[in-house]
């Protein structure tokens, strides 16, 4: 019987220096959903906070790597491997 995936979600510090770093914990995570060895999932809202934070002029001309182009792929395919997308809701509520 086949080992069920690890579902994870990553916030927008875990892409920001996976983008930004080719080593590291945060590289490390995102090889982890490369390699198909864990299920991603990614909200509206952190997909959207990564969009906004990449396209910053700031962050542009703080970190070189960020160019236009760069920083459009890594968005367009933090997207793919999340196939499952999912809206995680704001507020947890526990009876």
């Amino acid at each position: 019987m086949a080992e069920e995936k690890i579902k994870s979600v990553f916030d927008c510090n875990i892409y920001l220096q996976a983008f930004l770093s080719g080593k590291g914990a945060a590289h490390k995570c995102r090889k982890l959903v490369d390699d198909n060895l864990i299920e991603l999932y990614i909200s509206r809202d952190i997909f959207n906070e990564v969009k906004d934070v990449l396209t910053r002029p700031e962050i542009r001309a703080k970190f070189p790597p960020a160019a236009a182009a760069a920083a459009a792929a890594f968005i367009e395919a933090i997207n793919k491997p999340a196939e499952a997308t999912i809206i995680i809701p704001k507020k947890q509520y526990y009876k």
